[in-house]
């Protein structure tokens, strides 16, 4: 093993390349790179779901959870050829689920964003979602049936219009026709970078652009080469959190499974792990080590140092990278807010 020092140097920026652009799946981008993962997801969140659904102490719960089950099925069953009719488990489902009941819908085995086959995968704390929102941990819910199915142009349709958030993506600007897998592209809908410059998803962009000013351009609703195109985002805790202090450190169960068929199917065809932020406790960097010593191809166990090296005297701008043949790890910070230069152009430089 080998510690691969990042040295801020003049020019970094200018040097610093981008992931190849021929390697994005373009107008291939619903086909999946790894359908065992797909299936793996499916068919361990459908057991946790008919487990909890034997338990579940409200009448609304346990409607809402046979139809996510009946949902997931068909995604499973018909895959691309998913239909509304199919979909019984809507955005509006977990409205009337108390709030008791909610915590037995969220996917330890949740699936990631982007494409699975990206050259980059990016795994962060958690998603930053409010576990209080009801139709956003209901579009979670789906998730898993709308990677099964690709997220048939018809279903996202019905599933959006059906929801509070349809007025607001329709004044952001949606395209004419929706023809990217939502999975895929989600910022299609979302167009975070119009009031949130800084998001996480826009400082990705910034790292992986084939030159950082022209970051945006992977944003743009129907770009011909998105940002999913060119990462995979994978959290490593299934908990959301809206506040990075708030954030859960993974369970056992979660771990387990990413360490253990997630990411052996993964580094086939990724090169390069960007982990981004630290947690909150001693627990985060444990489980850290475990997806990095697969990753890299290592025997579970490995003792690996992590030599932090500090770009800039600013408390937490501090940058890792180990490399073990054709294979990276990259640690930063968590991409959630404004990053300084030299910093950005350390990373551009450690995943170029």
């Amino acid at each position: 093993m080998r510690i691969l020092e990042v040295m801020d140097q003049p020019g970094l920026l200018r040097k610093a390349g981008a992931l190849e652009q021929t390697e994005a799946p373009m107008n291939d981008s619903v086909r999946l790179a790894h359908p065992e993962l797909a299936e793996s997801s499916a068919r361990l969140y459908l057991a946790h779901l008919e487990a909890i659904e034997a338990q579940a102490a409200s009448a609304p719960a346990r409607k809402a959870l046979r139809d996510l089950i009946e949902t997931t099925e068909a995604a499973q069953r018909l895959g691309q050829g998913l239909e509304s009719a199919d979909v019984t488990f809507t955005l509006t489902a977990l409205e009337g689920v108390p709030a008791s009941d909610r915590p037995g819908f969220l996917n330890q085995h949740q699936l990631g964003l982007g494409y699975d086959g990206a050259k980059l995968v990016a795994m962060g704390t958690e998603a930053a979602d409010n576990p209080e929102d009801s139709e956003g941990l209901a579009y979670d819910c789906l998730q898993t049936a709308l990677i099964l199915s690709g997220s048939p142009e018809e279903v996202v349709k019905s599933l959006l219009k059906g929801s509070s958030w349809w007025a607001e993506m329709e004044a952001r600007g949606l395209p004419p026709e929706i023809r990217r897998p939502i999975h895929i592209h989600p910022n299609d809908f979302d167009q975070v970078q119009v009031s949130k410059p800084f998001h996480t998803w826009c400082n990705l962009a910034r790292v992986v652009a084939p030159r950082e000013q022209d970051w945006r351009e992977l944003m743009e609703v129907g770009a011909g080469l998105g940002l999913g195109d060119l990462v995979y985002q994978i959290e490593r805790s299934g908990l959301p959190a809206k506040r990075s202090s708030d954030g859960v450190p993974p369970t056992l169960e979660r771990t387990d499974w990413l360490v253990e068929e997630v990411i052996p199917s993964l580094r086939k065809t990724a090169g390069i792990l960007l982990i981004h932020g630290f947690g909150n406790s001693p627990a985060w960097p444990r489980n850290d080590l475990r997806l990095i010593n697969a990753f890299l191809g290592y025997e579970p166990g490995t003792p690996t140092d992590v030599d932090w090296v500090r770009i800039t005297p600013k408390r937490g701008d501090w940058l890792w990278t180990l490399a073990e043949g054709d294979h990276r790890v990259v640690w930063t910070r968590a991409l959630g807010w404004p990053w300084r230069d030299e910093y950005m152009a350390a990373v551009r430089h450690a995943i170029a």
